[in-house]
């Protein structure tokens, strides 16, 4: 294994999907950045465990039905009105990965089932783990552990649910390590109102499992805490490479670093280099005054009369915790020097 630089990246979910299903601008990015940047990026198995039961479980479901329906508008139809039309998310990854496997097969259903059938049984697990090393794993996931069988019919069956009766993971053990952390997180919530997604219900399961850590066996509790679980299994010198605005509440409550990729840093165009941002003490004072996760757009337009001083237009594209997007504009009068 080679031992680059000892800064540390982890992975979160998003991250690994769009490995497989985002542009292909964004994959070729993703992966250029794993295989060059100066870091070594690791990542957790209950991060595999998420990747599994999405993604992973959706390329299953469309070979499944493949092996079944034997004709193309059977599975379009399938697709359509089965179980998946009423998950959002899994049928728009399943839509995705069957137009890719249209393309890939040249329309020929042997070529698909074969294209299908290599994904699930190596591709997507072994590409997951490349370029990406693993956390020592103290959760001890049965889903991980289950993985995936072949049936006699010729489909494949993946581990993909849990139910809190025969769950034996070591969960409740990790949480209970971590009584002071979520404390933390509790009370974040509590004066952070509506700032993620199913709030109650989180601040609900919090409660619980910080009294009895065993209640968050089981996909009902496990599963909403996804987020909280990733982010106390970062380690404390390592950064977070994530793709989730949900995690932005996350970040700050637990002081976690943002990993920002190589790719999306600004390039300072005489030398090509990249360009450090300004710290935050440098900015101008009626930016300082904004909480952080707002993002800046600063552009600079000079006078066109002589003798008129010269003006930075600033745009604050700020996202609200309910997600929703407000624009604030300013016409400050620049003191001195290029618009910055």
């Amino acid at each position: 294994m080679s031992m680059r630089s000892e800064q540390l990246v982890f992975l979160d979910t998003s991250i690994q999907i769009a490995r497989v299903i985002g542009t292909k601008e964004q994959q070729a990015q993703i992966e250029r950045e794993l295989k060059h940047a100066n870091c070594r990026f690791i990542t957790s198995s209950y991060v595999f465990m998420e990747f599994q039961r999405s993604l992973w479980a959706d390329f299953v479901y469309i070979y499944n039905q493949m092996r079944q329906c034997n004709d193309w508008a059977d599975i379009a139809h399938q697709l359509r009105s089965g179980s998946r039309s009423h998950r959002p998310r899994s049928l728009g990854n399943c839509l995705q990965i069957f137009t890719w496997v249209l393309v890939e097969s040249n329309l020929t259903y042997a070529r698909a089932l074969d294209f299908l059938e290599l994904q699930v049984t190596q591709t997507l697990p072994e590409d997951f783990w490349l370029h990406v090393e693993p956390v020592q794993d103290q959760l001890g996931c049965d889903l991980v552990k289950s993985g995936m069988s072949l049936q006699p019919n010729g489909q494949y069956e993946l581990a993909c649910t849990c139910r809190k009766e025969t769950a034996a993971c070591h969960l409740p053990h990790f949480l209970s390590m971590q009584q002071s952390r979520l404390h933390s997180f509790a009370t974040y919530l509590a004066v952070h109102p509506n700032i993620i997604k199913d709030q109650a219900r989180v601040e609900h399961l919090l409660t619980t499992v910080i009294k009895t850590p065993q209640a968050a066996w089981g996909q009902s509790s496990c599963w909403p805490l996804g987020d909280v679980i990733i982010a106390l299994q970062i380690p404390a010198n390592a950064s977070l490479w994530t793709l989730d605005a949900d995690f932005r509440s996350l970040i700050e409550a637990f002081d976690l670093q943002l990993y920002q990729p190589t790719f999306n840093k600004p390039v300072n165009r005489q030398t090509g280099r990249h360009r450090r941002r300004r710290p935050r003490s440098q900015l101008h004072p009626r930016l300082r005054q904004h909480e952080p996760g707002v993002g800046c757009v600063v552009g600079g337009q000079r006078s066109l009369l002589p003798g008129q001083p010269r003006h930075v237009h600033i745009t604050l594209h700020h996202l609200h915790p309910a997600h929703s997007r407000s624009i604030h504009h300013w016409r400050l009068p620049h003191q001195s020097g290029r618009a910055g």
